[in-house]
């Protein structure tokens, strides 16, 4: 027994280069708007497909092994292909203690490779667990209240408990005017001060020394970020009740990237960090605070789509 796993994907032979590196074997089949591979480690009929002029639209997909030994083998392959994004050890996640390899695709679908050393006790809310619940409808992740009021959780161990956005890569856009990449220093972020409303990708890469990440809120009309900075610093554990969480990318270490597909509607926005220092001061206190204007689009909120067809 297999499972099949068809994706839409936007460029076949960049698709097949990538998980032939990842899978170590050559696809079964290969047209230019089509390939398959079919896996026995692991049992997968894996078909990418680039005709249906959609990009699948997942949480994330994982391959379960049986040992530590077995993840150092993945681990080493993935590195060898300069294609490892992230390694956790020992993190309980879903219920359960687990070792953890994280890659993303060309497209920005997200893998884990994982073992578990343990199952845990099922209690509460698996936004308890150290997991994001996924939020389908907007591609974003929500392990915590959603309010305005929502608590900031200053300590990184309790991190996964904030309200952070699905985690799904470095994905290679050409059209520029809907992904837009913002770097993050110690402590600032650079990047554009302008895009346009409608569901855009954000990235960003870490290029300071600390962990960040980059969280997206909207403000009230008579708000700018420079409120939104002196309100962290003079109190750290609430966002002000005049801001609305909206997403963004998650936490990466030094030199990593990530990118989050948010949804935004016009107006003035503010890009946080709200990971704290050694001293638990909010990155954001510390001046990690971006005013972000988010402009109508000239053709609402959906990527325009061809109505000619030109033919030689």
């Amino acid at each position: 027994m297999r499972a099949h796993l068809s994706l839409d994907v936007r460029n076949v032979p960049a698709s097949v280069a990538f998980y032939q590196k990842v899978f170590g074997v050559p696809p079964q089949k290969q047209t230019n708007d089509y390939a398959k591979f079919d896996l026995t480690q692991p049992a997968l009929n894996l078909s990418l497909v680039s005709s249906t002029g959609r990009i699948s639209s997942v949480d994330h997909l994982g391959i379960e092994v049986e040992s530590v030994e077995d993840i150092a083998t993945w681990k080493e392959r993935l590195q060898a292909h300069g294609i490892l994004d992230r390694v956790e050890q020992n993190t309980a996640c879903c219920f359960a203690r687990q070792d953890k390899l994280w890659f993303s695709d060309p497209d920005g679908n997200a893998w884990e490779v994982f073992t578990v050393h343990e199952q845990l006790p099922v209690s509460g809310s698996l936004s308890n667990t150290g997991c994001c619940l996924p939020n389908r409808g907007q591609r974003s992740s929500q392990c915590s209240t959603s309010k305005s009021d929502s608590p900031i959780l200053p300590s990184l161990a309790l991190l996964s408990a904030m309200v952070l956005s699905l985690v799904v890569g470095w994905v290679d856009i050409a059209a520029a005017e809907y992904a837009t990449h913002y770097i993050a220093t110690d402590f600032g972020f650079t990047g554009p001060d302008r895009i346009l409303a409608g569901s855009r990708l954000l990235q960003i890469t870490n290029n300071g020394q600390d962990l960040h990440h980059m969280q997206v809120v909207q403000l009230s009309d008579d708000k700018t970020a420079a409120d939104v900075q002196e309100a962290m610093k003079t109190n750290p554990q609430h966002l002000p009740s005049w801001v609305k969480h909206v997403g963004g990318p998650n936490a990466i270490l030094p030199g990593a990237r990530a990118s989050s597909t948010v949804q935004l509607t016009p107006g003035r926005y503010a890009l946080l960090c709200l990971i704290s220092d050694q001293h638990g001061v909010l990155h954001g206190a510390r001046g990690m605070v971006k005013a972000l204007t988010v402009v109508s689009a000239r053709n609402g909120h959906e990527v325009p789509r061809s109505t000619v067809i030109i033919r030689q």
